[in-house]
């Protein structure tokens, strides 16, 4: 029987394992936007960016998207837009 195996690699805290896309998917998502929202505003199809968010969450060691974006605010790594507005996520 075969087995998935996954390499566990260790990062440098503050290491960004992400792709500028996919950080910004995550950024919109945290945002508010679905995916299908998302893929008009980056010009990509629904299929595309739901496979992006599924490779940025595994990237991230992460279970679900919004521990993903839960995750990568918590290191500093998450912009959010608000009303027009750029706003840096920094929870303590």
């Amino acid at each position: 029987m075969w087995r998935e195996r996954r390499a566990v690699m260790t990062r440098p805290a503050g290491h960004d394992p992400l792709t500028p896309f996919e950080r910004r998917l995550l950024e919109l998502m945290a945002s508010g936007l679905n995916r299908t929202e998302i893929a008009r505003a980056v010009h990509r199809s629904p299929q595309t960016i739901s496979n992006s968010l599924t490779v940025a969450k595994e990237k991230l060691g992460a279970r679900s998207l919004t521990q993903a974006a839960v995750l990568i605010a918590q290191r500093g790594l998450l912009a959010v837009a608000v009303a027009g507005i750029q706003l840096q996520v920094i929870l303590t």
